[in-house]
């Protein structure tokens, strides 16, 4: 357990290269330009997800540190057999002393061996919540960079249509075309122009979930810098060795039954009582004697049932464990089916970059050749532009597929650095 707590705070430390005890102040200016790696740091710095895990692992740590203290001892002073008459009070016996509960070493080491597995616990599920948040900074970019591209290729075949509806409406005025050429004309802007609209509602809705990622939802963000090109990021999951077992939401899960197995021993353990151990000096003014008493004392369980108690922890631990390995099971099918998906959304990406892009783009070289030599019209040039931008759409849409899959398998493998 403590090999893997070391490894997880070290993978950790080199991902965000901040204070584990302190958090940052929030962005209050709008953002221009954020590139990936900011974003990945500004969600370091103070997402509630981490401060929340933060939190939680510094009451552990706490908890550690006060199961490893011994139980604090008790002053008693009184007094014992006090007359009612005041004149008789120099007759009483008086006494001071002090009493401590006396814990048997198996019980205290469990005990510490229970908060300490219950800070590793909690040091491994501020570990996972660094990779969830990761993975939803590295998604929500990537929505956001796609929209922002794609209003570019919009702005493009919008500034297309316009040019043909104006160039057919020319037309038909000298005389040259039918009216039915013009009212598709502008049908087709009508269907892109609308196509547009919504594609602005999602790509400020893209934005806002960015802001969110990030951990900072009132900030505003009003651009992105990147290349949604397969190479992003993906260096690292040719490079990384997925494997399961080093999860550490696994190793939390592990460590959880750790502890619950711990509990168990602890109750067994505790069915022999802890002594409390009580000395008084005692002062017998009638006599003017001095003295001392001693007494050792411990519970009898009776109506405690520690027995039931530890059956009902080794329960929980095989609950535990069980549970533990589908976890593994359905992450181990999870981590199958994501890299199977990425590898044909990647194979699909490329196929488009290297072989159907170029030929578009000959395509349309060569059509543009021959409008600038009078050989074809402006529409029919005009055509093979849109069929291009709708090609690099295609290529743009698999390109997000690919960003998608990548972002679900940053919450399953450590980053490389």
């Amino acid at each position: 357990m403590k090999t893997a707590l070391h490894l997880s705070l070290l993978l950790l430390l080199l991902w965000a290269a901040i204070p584990l005890r302190s958090a940052a102040a929030p962005i209050t200016a709008p953002l221009a330009g954020l590139t990936l790696e900011q974003a990945l740091r500004t969600a370091a710095k103070d997402h509630p997800r981490l401060r929340a895990a933060l939190a939680k692992w510094n009451a552990a740590e706490q908890r550690a540190i006060a199961a490893g203290l011994r139980p604090n001892p008790k002053v008693i002073i009184g007094t014992e057999g006090l007359p009612f008459s005041a004149n008789s009070v120099d007759k009483a016996d008086y006494v001071v002393g002090v009493s401590q509960k006396i814990r048997l070493n198996k019980t205290a080491k469990l005990t510490r061996e229970i908060a300490g597995g219950e800070r590793e616990k909690a040091a491994l599920h501020y570990t996972a919540a660094g990779n969830r948040v990761r993975q939803e900074v590295h998604a929500a970019f990537a929505t956001a960079l796609y929209a922002q591209i794609n209003e570019q290729l919009f702005a493009k075949r919008i500034a297309i249509l316009e040019a043909n509806s104006s160039l057919l409406k020319a037309l038909y005025a000298a005389g040259e075309t039918v009216p039915d050429a013009v009212e598709m004309a502008h049908a087709a802007l009508d269907h892109e122009t609308l196509d547009h609209n919504e594609s602005e509602s999602l790509g400020a809705k893209a934005f806002a979930s960015l802001a969110v990622a990030l951990g900072q939802p009132d900030i505003g963000i009003e651009s992105v810098i990147g290349e949604l090109e397969p190479t992003l990021g993906l260096a690292d999951l040719e490079r990384a060795a997925t494997k399961i077992d080093h999860l550490p939401h696994l190793l939390a899960a592990d460590a959880g039954g750790d502890v619950l197995a711990l509990r168990a021993k602890l109750a067994k353990a505790s069915r022999i009582p802890s002594l409390n151990l009580t000395l008084l000096y005692r002062r017998d003014q009638a006599n003017r004697q001095n003295g001392l008493d001693a007494n050792v004392s411990f519970s009898i369980p009776l109506f405690n049932d520690k027995k039931a108690a530890a059956k009902a922890f080794e329960a929980d631990t095989e609950f535990s464990r069980a549970n533990t390995e589908l976890m593994r099971q359905q992450t181990a099918l999870a981590v199958g089916g994501l890299n199977a998906d990425l590898r044909i959304a990647l194979k699909r990406a490329k196929h488009i970059r290297d072989e159907i892009l170029p030929h578009r783009d000959e395509i349309l070289r060569r059509q543009k050749v021959l409008f600038e030599s009078g050989e074809t019209s402006r529409l029919v040039f005009n055509k093979a532009r849109l069929i291009a931008t709708e090609e690099r759409r295609h290529y743009l849409d698999t390109l997000r597929e690919v960003h998608r899959l990548w972002a679900r398998l940053q919450g399953y493998i450590q980053p490389v650095r």
